[in-house]
């Protein structure tokens, strides 16, 4: 969810790759949270893809 709309970019069933990851592509600049849930455990973790993220390129 994007904290700052409440917006739900992605909602919906995911199957991850043979090595266990799945991908998605989140638009710059904004902050959410990400809640993944398999059978009866669930995870949240909070994330933001702003200059300072780790995943955001080198300018």
């Amino acid at each position: 969810m994007d904290d700052s709309t409440g917006d739900v970019r992605i909602d919906k069933d995911v199957k991850t790759l043979d090595n266990g990851f799945a991908g998605f592509w989140l638009p710059f600049d904004i902050e959410g949270a990400m809640t993944i849930r398999s059978d009866d455990k669930t995870g949240s973790v909070e994330f933001d893809t702003e200059a300072d993220a780790p995943t955001h390129p080198p300018a």
